[in-house]
């Protein structure tokens, strides 16, 4: 039900990247983890969640034609994080706003890649279906990584700050839509009301 990545030039591509996270851990770059953080809106949290979650349920019910349960893990804006239930899929977003929300992206994407690509001259695959595949047309970027079931996107630019969105698809409904369908729905609904993290100071 899942689409698959595409062959072709993957090895050396993606052995290229392997060999950049090196460079990028050398420079002290971040886990693509963020902490959670105290936000100072607080006080708006439960609000502010309801409408995130309610956004992505309705995403969900639209792709699966089902009634979905919703339910909200964390309301705090800078980790937000929503549950949704429907028809034997279960939907874990993550919604977590950062002024770094575009260079968590491309770092947790090369870790990946590390991960799972050997460096050169082996430039091997472990495990193909843990290899990000580019999604367009979503957010600034984002992608698709099969074995795992997980779409990763974001909305944040080189100084804007953003989104980094996680949205997790497990469970199957047998007259619903693929796994990546349904996860980018569910993005493309969470990025259009999720907050945004602050603009990252220029140095000029």
């Amino acid at each position: 039900m899942d689409e698959k990545p595409r062959p072709g030039r993957r090895a050396s591509h993606c052995a290229a990247l392997a060999l950049g996270c090196l460079l990028v851990a050398a420079c002290g770059g971040s886990s693509g983890t963020v902490a959670r953080t105290s936000s100072t809106s607080t006080a708006h949290s439960p609000t502010l969640a309801a409408r995130v979650c309610g956004r992505a349920a309705s995403a969900a019910r639209a792709q699966l034609r089902v009634a979905v349960a919703t339910r909200i893990e964390d309301p705090d804006p800078g980790y937000l994080e929503c549950i949704l239930n429907g028809r034997g899929v279960h939907v874990d977003v993550v919604a977590q706003a950062v002024a770094q929300a575009l260079g968590d992206y491309d770092t947790t994407l090369v870790h990946q890649e590390q991960t799972y690509v050997e460096p050169p001259p082996a430039n091997g695959i472990r495990d193909r279906s843990q290899l990000p595949d580019p999604v367009p047309g979503l957010g600034t970027k984002a992608a698709w990584i099969p074995g795992q079931h997980r779409l990763l996107a974001t909305n944040g630019g080189p100084v804007r700050g953003g989104n980094f969105l996680s949205v997790t698809v497990t469970g199957r409904s047998p007259s619903g839509p693929a796994r990546l369908a349904l996860a980018r729905a569910i993005a493309a609904a969470t990025l259009a009301v999720a907050p945004r993290g602050p603009d990252l100071r220029s140095e000029h």
